[in-house]
C-alpha cells in the first residue's frame, strides 16, 4: 500500500489515535515524561532528540504535554534547518491541538492568511485519508481557525475555498461548506466549473468523475474526482469509463507500473488510443519488444488513426533510445565541464513564461558577484511591473503603478537560491529548491559552483542516470538536430488525452555553452555567461519616472517584491494553485 502520508509515521499514529478529544490521564497514573531539548541539545545530539520526541507523540498522543512536545519538535527542525519536518509538527499542533496556546502562537507567527492556507494545502498532499473522519475533521478544525484569525480575508482564494468545501462535505462540517459555497458561485472557470460538478444534485458520481476528468491539468479537479472515486460501488469501478479514467490520471501522473494493468484490459478491443497508451507503457518500464509489438501493429491495424503517427514516431524514438542519451549525455558533459573551467563572472539571460490565463510575461536576469551586481526586471509587453537592481554602492526598486523609483544609498539584498539534486534509495531524483536572503552576491555563485559539481551533472555515469531517470517520467530524447544557433537538443513526452507530444529543448552553441532553454511554459533566451568582462549587459530599459532617495532599504520591500514576482509568475489565476498537487484519482 502507498505510503499513508509525507507528515511521517509519527503523525499518521496520532491521527488514527482518536486524539481529537479533550487531553486526560487515566486517574492513578502517573503523566508520562517527555524528552527534554536541552537534554540533547547541549551534547549535539539533535537527531536523538527528534527520534524520541516523535516515539513520544506516537506513544502518548493524548498526553498533557503533548502539545508542547510538538511544539518544541517544531523548534528543533527549525534549528536543524528541517522544512518537511517543521511543517509536520506545525500540521500536527493546528490539528490535533488546535485550542492550545502552542498552537495560538502558532497561528500568531504566520505574516498573512495565504501563508496559513499554504500549510493547509500541503497537508492534503500524498495523502490516501484525506477524506476519512479521523483526518477531514480536524482538517477543517485547522481551516476554522484560519477564519476565526483573519476573518473572511482567509476565503479569498480560489483553490483554497475549493479544496475547503470539498473536506468540509467529507467531515459533515456544514459550517464551514456553507462558508466556502456562496464564495464559489462567485469565481471563474475552472473554478466555478468544478465546483457545479461536484456540488450537483442532479448528476450521479459517475458523471462527475467523468465531466472532471475532462478539466485537465487542475490538481483540484484530480482532488474531486478522488472523493467521488470513493464512494464508488466495485461494479462502478470496473466499468470501462471509470477505469479508462484511472488508467489516464496514472499516466498523466508517470505511474506507468499502475497504469499498465488497467490499459492491458482497455486495449484488448483493438482501441488504438489504448493500444498506443499500452506501447508507450511498456517501453517506458523497459519492455522494449513487447512495446515495438504493439506500436507496429497499431501502424498496421489502424493506419488512418492519428494515433498511428504518434506510434510510429514513438516506436522510432524507443529504437534510438540508447543512441540519442548518450549523445544528450556527452553534450551536457561537456557544457558542464567547460562551465566549470571557466569563470563564471557573470550571467545575463531573459525568462519568458506564459500563464494559464494566457498572460505573457518575461523576466531579464544579469548577475556579476564580484562587483556585487543583481538586477532583476520583470516585464510584459514592453511595460516593467517590477525592478530591482543592487551593486556594491546603491540599489534601486520599482513596483508598476508607483509614481516614482526608490534610489538607496547602500547595496541591499541578495535573494539567493539554494539547490539540491540526491538520488534516494529507490533511484528516485529528488530535485529540492528554496531561497535565501543574504548580504552578498556570493552565495549565488558558489550555489552554481556546487550544482555544477554534482556527480550527476560532472560525469557521464552519473549524466546517464540522470537522464535515465528522466525517461522513466515517459520522456524520450531526439537525435540532435543542427540549427543556426547550435545544435538543439529535443525531449518529448506524448500527450496523454491527444495525439500530439509536449517537448523540452535546449540548444548549445559551438563553444559549447547554453544558450537557450525551454521547458513548459518556460522558454529562456539570449543566455550568455562567462568571465565578467566578456560582455557588456544589456537589460530593457527602465521607466523615465522621479527619482526617490533614501538611505537604506527596509528588508520587509525586498519580500514584497519576492512576494509580487511569485503571484505574477505563477502558472495559475492566483499564486497557490500549486501550493500542493493532489493526486488523482487512482484504483
Amino acid at each position: 500500500m502507498r505510503a499513508i502520508c509525507r507528515l511521517g509515521l509519527w503523525w499518521t499514529c496520532l491521527l488514527l489515535a482518536g486524539l481529537y478529544g479533550p487531553v486526560a490521564t487515566a486517574a492513578g497514573d502517573s503523566a508520562p515524561v517527555p524528552p527534554r531539548p536541552e537534554d540533547y541539545f547541549d551534547s549535539g545530539r539533535t537527531p536523538e532528540y527528534i527520534r524520541q520526541a516523535k516515539q513520544f507523540l506516537v506513544e502518548h498522543p493524548r498526553a498533557e504535554a503533548a502539545p508542547r512536545v510538538t511544539f518544541e519538535l517544531l523548534m528543533a527542525a527549525t534549528v536543524a534547518n528541517d522544512a518537511k519536518l517543521a511543517d509536520e509538527a506545525k500540521g500536527g499542533l493546528v490539528m490535533q491541538y488546535p485550542t492550545s496556546l502552542y498552537t495560538q502562537y502558532l497561528l500568531s507567527t504566520f505574516p498573512n492568511p495565504a501563508d496559513y492556507r499554504k500549510l493547509l494545502t500541503g497537508l492534503l498532499k500524498d495523502r490516501d485519508d484525506v477524506f476519512s473522519g479521523d483526518f477531514a475533521k480536524p482538517y477543517c478544525r485547522a481551516a476554522e481557525l484560519g477564519v476565526k484569525r483573519w476573518g473572511d480575508s482567509f476565503l479569498s482564494d480560489d483553490t483554497f475555498l475549493l479544496q475547503g468545501a470539498l473536506m468540509a462535505r467529507a467531515a459533515g462540517d456544514y459550517r464551514l461548506e456553507l462558508l466556502c459555497l456562496p464564495k464559489l458561485a462567485r469565481c471563474k472557470d475552472p473554478t466555478q466549473r468544478i465546483a457545479q460538478i461536484g456540488f450537483s444534485s442532479t448528476e450521479d458520481d459517475v458523471t462527475k468523475i467523468a465531466e472532471l476528468s475532462e478539466i485537465l491539468d487542475n490538481p483540484t479537479a484530480r482532488l474531486y474526482e478522488r472523493f467521488f472515486y470513493g464512494r464508488l460501488s466495485d461494479q462502478q469501478r470496473a466499468s470501462r469509463e471509470i477505469v479508462r479514467i484511472v488508467a489516464k490520471n496514472h499516466l498523466a501522473a508517470s505511474e506507468f507500473s499502475e497504469a499498465l494493468p488497467l490499459i492491458e484490459k482497455l486495449a484488448g478491443d483493438d482501441d488504438p488510443q489504448m493500444l498506443f497508451w499500452l506501447g508507450w507503457c511498456r517501453a517506458t518500464l523497459g519492455q522494449t519488444d513487447q512495446s515495438l509489438d504493439v506500436l507496429d501493429g497499431l501502424c498496421r491495424k489502424h493506419p488512418q488513426s492519428p494515433w498511428s503517427g504518434q506510434a510510429k514516431d514513438l516506436a522510432q524514438r524507443v529504437r534510438q533510445q540508447q543512441a540519442n542519451l548518450d549523445q544528450c549525455a556527452d553534450a551536457l558533459l561537456r557544457v558542464t565541464s567547460k562551465a566549470r573551467q571557466h569563470e563564471m563572472g557573470a550571467i545575463e539571460g531573459t525568462v519568458a513564461f506564459r500563464r494559464d490565463d494566457g498572460r505573457e510575461l518575461s523576466l531579464y536576469l544579469a548577475l556579476i558577484p564580484e562587483r556585487g551586481h543583481l538586477e532583476l526586471v520583470l516585464h510584459q509587453a514592453g511595460e516593467i511591473l517590477l525592478g530591482y537592481q543592487t551593486t556594491d554602492r546603491k540599489s534601486k526598486l520599482f513596483f508598476a503603478g508607483e509614481p516614482a523609483i526608490d534610489v538607496f544609498d547602500q547595496k541591499a539584498f541578495y535573494p539567493s537560491p539554494q539547490f539540491s539534486l540526491t538520488r534516494d534509495e529507490n533511484g528516485k531524483f529528488n530535485f529540492n529548491g528554496g531561497l535565501q536572503i543574504t548580504g552578498s552576491p556570493e552565495g549565488i555563485s558558489e550555489v552554481g559552483q556546487t550544482v555544477l559539481d554534482s556527480p550527476f551533472l560532472a560525469t557521464k555515469p552519473g549524466l546517464l542516470m540522470l537522464l535515465t531517470g528522466v525517461t522513466a517520467k515517459g520522456w524520450l530524447p531526439e537525435p540532435a538536430a543542427t540549427t543556426e544557433a547550435g545544435r538543439q537538443f529535443r525531449w518529448v513526452r506524448p500527450a496523454v488525452t491527444r495525439p500530439d507530444v509536449d517537448c523540452w529543448q535546449c540548444v548549445v552553441t559551438s563553444e559549447e555553452k547554453l544558450c537557450s532553454l525551454r521547458v513548459g511554459p518556460v522558454t529562456c533566451t539570449q543566455l550568455r555567461y562567462g568571465p565578467s568582462d566578456a560582455f557588456e549587459l544589456a537589460p530593457p530599459p527602465w521607466p523615465d519616472l522621479p527619482v526617490v532617495r533614501k538611505e537604506k532599504m527596509d528588508p520587509a520591500a525586498l519580500f514584497r517584491m519576492m512576494g509580487v514576482a511569485a503571484s505574477l509568475l505563477n502558472r495559475q489565476d492566483n499564486a497557490e494553485a500549486t501550493a500542493g498537487r493532489a493526486e488523482p484519482t487512482r484504483r
